[in-house]
Order: structure tokens, then sequence, then C-alpha cells
């Protein structure tokens, strides 16, 4: 199979983010033409002014990727005949936790607009995503889909892993303690059938769909406790390094040359095997 993406046109969502500008710089080092897509004005702002001097084919937009709307302007800035090799869903609402105190009892304090929000952006931004490029993908001889899953697409966090209450034995109080917001998991876990469903729908027009589950990704942010107690529950004993993240996301993008369809790639130490 070949790895390269030489001027291919890659639509990033969600592409100012951690994961996201990673990805761009894969894009771009592969060869790749990135289409960026962020509703973060500022970072996007910011990006558009960092990778401009490095590549003269990259495309940012900001706008609100759950507005139909927004992407229905997209394409009429393309040329003609523009069309797309590959989209990448990385956008979600993922709150940090470490580090603040509002955290009320998720179970008997559901944010409704914090659902509605991530539902948005995490669901209804694919589905317009798709929508939205696949005439420009059915331009293309084959293309690829990558949704951006988590290992907590398989399996609950740990939410012992955010609290601060000393000894390894207290019980964790999800009415007093840091906890994982509940819709993160819902939102991951749902895009499991999304992508076997869309997988399913596209197969025919050679339009490949999987997803990418990362573990744990180290950040400089994290605190040293955190690093700890979430390495002993991976059997490889570590965060996994952004870098690690290149080859899968590479040949997912090139999966439709391959028999690969519908799946997830889980990327993460072996957390999810226990």
């Amino acid at each position: 199979m070949d790895f390269s993406l030489k001027d291919r046109n890659i639509v990033l969502i969600g592409g100012c983010g951690l994961i996201g500008r990673f990805f761009c710089d894969l894009i771009i080092k592969h060869g790749g033409n990135p289409l960026v897509i962020d509703s973060d004005t500022a970072s996007a702002e910011k990006m558009r002014g960092e990778f401009i001097t490095r590549s003269t084919d990259i495309r940012i937009f900001n706008f609100d990727v759950s507005m139909k709307s927004h992407w229905d302007e997209l394409f009429t800035a393309m040329p003609s005949g523009f069309k797309v090799d590959g989209v990448v869903y990385c956008a979600a609402v993922n709150p940090k936790i470490q580090g603040s105190t509002n955290w009320g009892d998720q179970l008997l304090e559901i944010d409704e607009a914090e659902w509605e929000k991530a539902y948005k952006v995490g669901v209804l931004g694919v589905m317009n995503a798709v929508l939205a490029c696949l005439p420009a993908m059915n331009k293309a001889e084959g293309s690829s889909i990558v949704l951006m899953g988590s290992d907590l697409s398989f399996i609950s966090p740990d939410n012992r892993l955010y609290c601060d209450c000393p000894g390894s034995d207290v019980r964790y109080r999800p009415h007093e303690c840091p906890t994982k917001p509940i819709h993160y998991s819902f939102i991951k876990s749902g895009l499991i059938g999304l992508t076997k469903n869309l997988a399913s729908m596209l197969a025919s027009r050679s339009i490949h769909v999987n997803i990418l589950c990362p573990g744990t990704i180290f950040e400089t942010s994290m605190q040293e406790t955190f690093i700890s107690k979430v390495s002993q529950k991976i059997p490889l004993g570590r965060p996994a390094n952004l870098s690690e993240l290149e080859l899968p996301l590479i040949f997912l993008l090139n999966a439709h040359l391959s028999y690969m369809t519908g799946q997830s790639l889980v990327i993460d130490g072996g957390r999810t095997i226990l």
C-alpha cells in the first residue's frame, strides 16, 4: 500500500486542537493538502498565521460544524472540480478535568446545554461533514473517512483517576469528586455504531469509513499523580505520545486501497484488553 498523501485533499475537522494540529502537520509532511475547519475563531486565526508560511496549499475555515448552512457555503469557495480524498473528524467537546472545582453530581444535575453542545459537535457535525463532502468525495478515485473515537468508546472512565482523595482504598464519591463528563463516553461509544453504518452505506461509492481510538495521550500539562495512576492501568505502562498516532492515521487515510472498512483501530497501550 502506498502511504503517500501526495496531492490529496484532506478535510480536517477540529484541526486546531492538540490532535488536530498534529494531524495537520502529518498531512503536510506526507504531501497532502489540508483543508482545516474549526469553530474556535482565535485558534483558527493563530493556526492560519503559523501554517501559511509552511504550506501554500493549506486552507483554514472558521465556522460552527453543527450548522448545515455553513457547510453548504464551504465548497462554493473551492475551484471547479475540487475533490476530497479524505475526511478526518477530530472535533469533540472534551472539558478538562484537572484543576477544576466546578463539579456537581452528574447523576442529579444533568446540564442539558452541555449535552446538546456535545451532541451537535460530536455527532451532528459528523453527519454534516460527510453529507457536505460527499459530492467532492465522489469525484475522487476512492476516499477514506476517519472518525476519532477513544478507549472510552469501549470502557467506562475510571473516575478515581481524577480524584485527589488520599489513599488507594478510598471509595470514589461522584457527588464530591471530579467526574469525566458522562456525555463524552456516550458520544464516543455512539461513534462506533455510526462508523459501521456509514461504512455500510458508502461502500458502493468506494468510500471506506473507520474510526481511530487512542487511549490517554501525554500532555505537558498533566499532573504527575494522574500520569502515575493512569500508567498503572495500561499494560505498556505509560500514556501514548502523539507521534504514535502517525502511522495509524496515515494507514486509515489510505484505507480505500485496502479491504478494511467499518472497523475500530484501537491505539491504547492495551488498556481496553484488561
